[in-house]
Formats: C-alpha cells, sequence, structure tokens
C-alpha cells in the first residue's frame, strides 16, 4: 500500500515538475459567514418566496504557494443550519501582490471552481419539502494575506460563487440557488 502511494506521488511530482522545485505546500482552515438566497416557485407557501440562507461555513485547504508570487489550492466546504446542508469542492488559484517591500502583507485576487452538494429541507404546518441536488460552482474571491511568520499565514476574504443549482421536488415546488457570497479568515501552514 505505501509503496503504491509512493509511486503515485512520484508520478504527479514528475508531471508537476513546479510542485516538487521550490513550491510551498500549504494546509489550513478557514471558517466565515456565507449568505445564499434562494428563489422558490411553486406550491409554497407565499411567505416562502424568497428564503435567505445564511451561516458559520468551514473550509478545510490544501495546496501549493508558487514564488509569493501565486498559489494554486483545493477547498472542502461544510455549512449547515436549519433548511439546508452544504457541501462544497473548490480549486482555485490566486495571484498575489505585495502590499508592502518586505512581503509580509499581500493582496490576492483569484478564481475558483467546483461542485456543490446542497440539501434542503422546508416544512411547515400545510406541506414539507424535501431535495437534494448537485451542481457545479465558479466565482472568485480576493482579499488581503499577512504572513505571521515564515510558517504561518493569515487571511481575511470574500468569496462570490455562482451555482446553478436548481430543483423540483415531489409537490410541484423548486428551489434555486444562482449565487453565494462568503466572507472569511483563515489560517494557513506552509512547509
Amino acid at each position: 500500500m505505501a509503496a503504491k502511494q509512493l509511486i503515485k506521488s512520484l508520478a504527479i511530482l514528475s508531471l508537476f515538475p513546479q510542485f516538487s522545485y521550490g513550491a510551498d505546500k500549504i494546509i489550513g482552515g478557514v471558517v466565515g459567514y456565507h449568505y445564499a438566497e434562494l428563489s422558490t416557485f411553486s406550491a409554497l407557501p407565499s411567505n416562502v418566496n424568497d428564503i435567505q440562507l445564511g451561516g458559520i461555513n468551514y473550509q478545510l485547504r490544501n495546496g501549493v504557494a508558487f514564488d509569493q508570487a501565486s498559489r494554486l489550492y483545493g477547498t472542502y466546504s461544510f455549512s449547515s443550519d436549519d433548511l439546508s446542508h452544504h457541501q462544497g469542492v473548490l480549486v482555485s488559484y490566486d495571484w498575489l501582490f505585495p502590499f508592502d517591500n518586505a512581503g509580509l502583507v499581500s493582496l490576492f485576487v483569484g478564481a475558483s471552481a467546483g461542485l456543490s452538494s446542497q440539501e434542503t429541507q422546508y416544512t411547515d404546518s400545510e406541506q414539507s419539502y424535501f431535495d437534494t441536488r448537485s451542481s457545479y460552482v465558479f466565482g472568485g474571491q480576493t482579499g488581503v494575506v499577512f504572513e505571521l511568520s515564515d510558517q504561518f499565514t493569515s487571511e481575511v476574504g470574500f468569496r462570490y460563487l455562482m451555482h446553478n443549482f436548481t430543483s423540483s421536488g415531489d409537490n410541484v415546488s423548486s428551489l434555486s440557488v444562482n449565487d453565494a457570497e462568503q466572507v472569511y479568515l483563515g489560517i494557513d501552514y506552509m512547509f
């Protein structure tokens, strides 16, 4: 088993030599607040035409940083509240622009693409609605990175994601999520 993992790692490193030469590996965590609005078209009660979802979002990420000028990382995100449960996987690429000569503060801007899974449940005294769907997402992020030490960085950011999530329930109801916004604080360890 370990031999297969070693061969797989060497194959990946040989296909992408920049990962093995001078690139810092990144592992980190993010916590933030997300906001999305569900639009309804249907037999749901008229007071439920636009449902706003918001709550705490947790993310784990892993990637590489190239020469303090850019970074590539994958992110797993999770959030849950009374109405919905969300999971997502994103691949993001950011360009970093040093704000000071020492490079301790950098602005970043980047693009993201991935998959999202949304589970929605609504129940009232008249009816209930449940649906789960997956969709693709794409968007961008921007923010500020603070170098805390040679190994640790922190960042404050904003991410905007477009979704193609539209569902149809059993009761002639449908929900649509067009976009989502996130404000977050992250910390990364680079080695």
